[in-house]
């Protein structure tokens, strides 16, 4: 056992010298035995015998406290050193090494010890012998000494107790720091807010030792569509998710008041957790309207107790995630307003042709659901949702006549429709915000066999988001009515796919494709109707 595990030098005394066979007591200030030596069988019983105890119990309740440790004789070939345990100037305690000689077994004493331990004399002696080996100088230099080690142990305690608290602190504070490195680093990806902010939470509650760790957003602050409050939990709470829903609305006009973080323990606390317990809350705000709450609570240090320190902690993290949150919530809203702007340039091209009416909804839907199919992230499938939107931008340069045409298209007329992804895309190409869209926008009609345009590249060389949105385009080009024909039944339109996968379409794409969940996109036809049937002449035709 090493000196770390001891509160002071004493108990490492006791230790070594119970290992040198030599008998130590603990006594309070005023003699009470608060432990007897750790021996055994006829060792335990005649050592620890009543009349021996009254002799020593005695002989340190007449002790001078002021004066210094000198070995005291109890009786013939008993003598006991006490040594004082000060905390504060006062005797918090004594250790009392018991020195045996050989001088022991011709006194009285041994006999009469034996008879109160109700224990054989030669049984005793023969288990006692082994540890009278003390001489009377031997005992008075380790009178003197053992103070002086004691003292030494003591501070070597305390250092090594201190040395430890410093370095638990400096652990502690680099967690921390690098807790907080960690969010300012991470707080630009705003493309997912729900896995930056439970991450932040579970970084933060390991970072600070305690049990459990839970976030809860209300559903208007801004960082989804309106409906259902965002609710993150990490670790072990002993309250579920509508807990702490119910406990934020039910409070929110004190946790509005609050100017930063809080401690409660009272009725409060009981409320959410079920029990009477300390834990540490911090209001969250956006633009200074409360919007939600960050909690944690069971401790889990020497400290349970929580301190200022804590509170500073929770504080700082708390002072991240709520400007990510109106970060979030404010790029959420210019990321709408930007949508909107591009959804009223397709409503133009929409309005040009009314058999065309959603289809670049419809596109960048399907385009979006492939996306996920194939594993994309989300900020990757926001981008593609963006280009699908804007795929067929370009055909508000196509003349009106062309587009709503009933009848074949001359050469002349095609070519026309043709050249609508180079317009789309120089249309767009001096938005720097869609740099990564306009493949899409310029390569949707291209081929995965080459035989498309308007550049007639190949395969790999079509980049991901056009061959997504080909897959898209075609597909409800074939499902919906158009000028020159109705719309085609399912079960031919994905046939379709699967005969030109490898041809007109990436072919694992066209695989994944075909395995799609069309009931948002049969929703959306619904939506969009109604378009203008098809005669006999327009089908003929």
């Amino acid at each position: 056992m090493g000196a770390g595990t001891h509160p002071d030098g004493h108990g490492l005394i006791r230790e070594r010298l119970a290992m040198l066979g030599v008998p130590v007591w603990r006594l309070s200030p005023d003699g009470e035995v608060t432990q007897a030596p750790d021996l055994v069988g006829v060792r335990s019983s005649w050592i620890c015998n009543r009349t021996l105890v009254r002799r020593l119990q005695g002989a340190i309740a007449g002790l001078d406290k002021n004066a210094g440790p000198a070995p005291i004789r109890l009786f013939a070939g008993c003598t006991i050193v006490p040594i004082p345990l000060r905390l504060r100037r006062r005797v918090a305690e004594w250790t009392v090494p018991m020195f045996l000689s050989e001088e022991l077994f011709r006194g009285g004493e041994f006999s009469e010890g034996c008879q109160a331990a109700l224990v054989d004399e030669a049984a005793a002696q023969q288990a006692l012998r082994p540890l009278a080996t003390f001489s009377d100088a031997e005992i008075q230099r380790l009178a003197h000494l053992l103070p002086m080690v004691t003292s030494d142990c003591d501070r070597i305690q305390r250092d090594s107790a201190s040395l430890d608290g410093f370095s638990s602190m400096l652990t502690d504070a680099y967690e921390q720091v690098e807790l907080l490195h960690s969010l300012a680093e991470r707080m630009t990806e705003l493309g997912s807010p729900r896995q930056f902010l439970l991450e932040s939470i579970s970084r933060m509650r390991i970072a600070t030792h305690f049990g459990w760790a839970a976030l809860y957003v209300r559903g208007d602050a801004g960082l989804d569509e309106p409906g259902p409050a965002l609710i993150l939990m990490d670790g072990e709470p002993s309250f579920d998710a509508s807990k702490l829903e119910s406990f934020f609305e039910g409070h929110a006009s004190d946790l509005n008041e609050a100017p930063g973080s809080l401690i409660i323990g009272d009725e409060r606390a009981a409320e959410l957790m079920g029990r009477r317990e300390q834990v540490l809350m911090l209001p969250v705000r956006r633009g200074g309207r409360l919007v939600g709450l960050l909690a944690t609570g069971d401790k889990r240090t020497d400290d349970p107790q929580l301190s200022t320190y804590d509170s500073r902690t929770i504080d700082t993290v708390g002072a991240f995630l709520q400007s990510f949150v109106s970060i979030a919530a404010l790029m959420r809203e210019q990321q709408e307003m930007f949508v909107g702007s591009v959804r009223a340039i397709t409503a133009a091209v929409d309005a040009k042709d009314s058999y065309t009416r959603g289809h670049s909804d419809r596109v960048a839907l399907l385009s979006v659901q492939l996306a996920r199919a194939i594993g994309l992230s989300e900020p990757e499938v926001a981008r593609i949702h963006i280009a699908g939107i804007l795929h067929d931008v370009g055909k508000i340069g196509v003349p009106e006549a062309v587009l709503c045409k009933a009848g074949r298209l001359t050469d002349e007329e095609f070519d026309a429709i043709k050249r609508h992804p180079r317009i789309g895309y120089e249309i767009l190409k001096g938005i720097s915000e869609l740099a990564d869209v306009l493949p899409g926008v310029l390569w949707h009609h291209e081929r995965f066999d080459g035989r498309g345009y308007p550049d007639g590249i190949q395969a790999l060389e079509i980049p991901l988001v056009a061959r997504l949105i080909a897959l898209a385009d075609t597909f409800d080009a074939m499902s919906s009515n158009r000028s020159y024909r109705s719309a085609m039944p399912r079960e031919r339109v994905l046939a379709e796919v699967a005969r030109c996968a490898g041809s007109q379409f990436d072919p694992e794409l066209a695989a994944k494709f075909v395995q799609l969940d069309f009931t948002d996109y049969d929703r959306m036809v619904a939506e969009h109707k109604p378009q203008r049937s098809v005669g006999p002449l327009d089908q003929a035709a």
